[in-house]
Formats: C-alpha cells, sequence, structure tokens
C-alpha cells in the first residue's frame, strides 16, 4: 500500500514470487485486500466484496497463503459491525484453506480508525 503499485503490478509480482519459491519448495503469503479500488468516494460493499475475492483468487491460484488485509474501502463502505462481519464471513466461508486476518487497523494506518 503506497508505494506506488498498482493492482496489476502487484497481481504479477505474486504470481512471479510464488512460481519462484514453488521452484525451490517453499511458500508465500501475500496480503489480499481491496487496493485496486480507487481511493475516491464511497464503494459499495458489493464492490468492496468483489475486490477481495479478485485477491483472493489470486492468492489462491497460485497456492500462495492468504493474509487478509484490513480494508479502507471497508471503512468508507461499512454502516456498521454488522457490515464487517457479514463481509469477513462471506470471505472466510469462501477460503478454500485457512487465512490469516489482519486487524491492526489504525496503528497499521490511521485510515483504518473504527475498524
Amino acid at each position: 500500500r503506497g508505494m506506488g503499485l498498482d493492482w496489476a503490478g502487484a497481481a504479477e509480482l505474486i504470481r512471479r514470487s510464488a512460481a519462484e519459491a514453488k521452484a525451490v519448495g517453499g511458500r508465500i503469503a501475500c496480503g489480499v485486500g481491496t487496493d485496486q479500488l480507487s481511493g475516491d468516494g464511497t464503494p459499495t460493499l458489493a464492490e468492496v466484496t468483489a475486490a477481495y475475492e479478485e485477491q483472493l483468487a489470486l492468492a489462491e491460484e497460485n497456492g500462495v497463503q492468504p493474509i487478509l488485509m484490513a480494508s479502507r474501502a471497508l471503512v468508507r463502505a461499512a454502516r456498521g459491525p454488522e457490515d464487517y462481519l457479514a463481509t469477513y464471513a462471506h470471505l472466510l466461508r469462501q477460503a478454500s484453506e485457512p487465512v490469516i486476518l489482519h486487524w491492526l487497523g489504525p496503528m497499521f494506518d490511521p485510515a483504518l480508525e473504527g475498524y
């Protein structure tokens, strides 16, 4: 986040890193989030969920350990705790393997206040 790499570049980096790790018998983990959504405006929960799903699918297709990241877009879209619960419950049901949850919130990124 914030390092100048767009989603297409990050996706390519994940694919290449996963292939290199597999070639030497290793594994990697990668963040699964919503960074492909624009920082402008308020996305819908459906858009946030779709962005997470896209990144989760890429991680799983490449044999990468997914880390579900806290999302600035979810902060903007959620109306209350039930929206966070519904979003994460959906993603956890969809995941084919256990995931790591990254919920550091504002200590990780001040824009996540209220997470």
